[in-house]
């Protein structure tokens, strides 16, 4: 196996960097290993724009420069705000190793289209929370239960909702850590259960203020996704109860398990939150949208239209705002994804938690 030679490399960080909404490099760090060069750095976005990421080298302390060979990774145009790794293949440009000092640099340049094309399965982590999202695409789907639903409520009228843009939604539940990371505490009663467990025993009002501190980090525009949203995201594409089939299993969800659903068997009640990711994906990449807590939504309680409705946001106030997915003391039909509960918007409870999205 061949050895890269030892070499001396100059950081220069980007020289394109003088506009506040052009997405900035905040740190770099260089890692050889054997023939590949990493470069990790992190790009920070007050607007939340996509950057166009430049490497280029120079042989003669900066004379001249050049893009080089053999480098791969999150290099080039539509590039996202958050960590992000090059890597350079060296024997790629130099097949005979690297003789003397090669200088290089990062530049970005922001980019007008700020939203490249992105697909289902397509994630992005916030840099300083560590929250994960999921690219969730544009499309339509039938809102709400047909009338043949075991155990639908009647708020669950049936609808067609078509959903103009796609949107990142949390591929899990906000944990513990990640709200003591923004929020500087931890309100949780299930401490034991660990930081990766959903920070719960908070209230709506309590995710707006974890919002606007998020927000104010800089690294895009987050708040709580509509009904429409959170629920076209829970089925992705399916059209049964659950996003698993037609019934469930507390080896596929954290809920009650005293309180099968339409007849299937008893399974375990664990009496307790747990550590997210526990339970199989949906079709999308997420994790626990059946169960473990109810998600605050951002929507006020009201009914749902008879007709065809885009992008549907509820209606303007009311008293009761929108919760969604059942928790881990309720019953396994709570869990549907056309279900619908509601609690005030001041209220704490041991079964309330959170799920983050992030506009495109």
């Amino acid at each position: 196996m061949r050895t890269a030679p030892y070499i001396i490399l100059l950081l220069l960080l980007p020289g394109l960097l003088f506009a506040a909404d052009i997405p900035t490099v905040t740190s770099l760090e260089m890692e050889q290993k054997l023939d590949e060069l990493h470069l990790n750095y992190t790009l920070e976005s007050p607007t939340g724009a996509y950057a166009e990421v430049l490497l280029e080298i120079s042989e003669d302390q900066g004379g001249n420069w050049r893009t080089p060979k053999g480098a791969k990774g999150d290099i080039g145009s539509g590039i996202p705000a958050g960590a992000n790794r090059i890597i350079w293949d060296i024997y790629s440009e130099y097949p005979k190793g690297i003789q003397g000092v090669v200088d290089f640099k990062l530049q970005t340049r922001a980019e007008q289209q700020q939203t490249p094309e992105q697909k289902a399965g397509d994630s992005w982590t916030d840099p300083y929370s560590g929250i994960e999202f999921v690219w969730i695409p544009a499309g339509e789907f039938m809102m709400g239960s047909p009338s043949s639903e075991p155990g639908r409520d009647d708020d669950e009228r049936q609808h067609r909702v078509k959903l103009s843009e796609g949107y990142w939604l949390g591929r899990y539940e906000v944990t513990q850590r990640q709200w003591k990371k923004v929020m500087g505490n931890n309100p949780s009663k299930f401490t034991s259960c660990g930081s990766d467990c959903p920070v719960e025993k908070i209230s709506w009002e309590d995710t707006q203020d974890f919002i606007r501190k998020l927000n104010g980090r800089g690294n895009g525009s987050f708040k709580l996704p509509s009904e429409a949203q959170w629920e076209y995201a829970a089925r992705a594409g399916t059209t049964t109860p659950f996003s698993f089939g037609n019934n469930i299993t507390a080896s596929q969800a954290n809920y009650d398990g005293n309180y099968p659903y339409n007849g299937n068997a008893k399974g375990r009640y664990r009496k307790t939150t747990v550590t997210v990711g526990s339970f199989p994906a949906n079709r999308w990449g997420l994790h626990e949208m059946h169960g473990n807590v109810w998600e605050w939504l951002n929507d006020w309680k009201g009914n749902y239209p008879s007709g065809t409705v885009t992008d549907p946001e509820g209606p303007g106030s009311g008293q009761y705002r929108v919760i969604r997915g059942g928790s881990w003391n309720r019953y396994a039909g709570s869990l549907r994804s056309a279900n619908r509960n509601y609690y005030s918007p001041g209220g704490r409870g041991y079964d309330l938690g959170v799920r983050l999205m992030r506009q495109p």
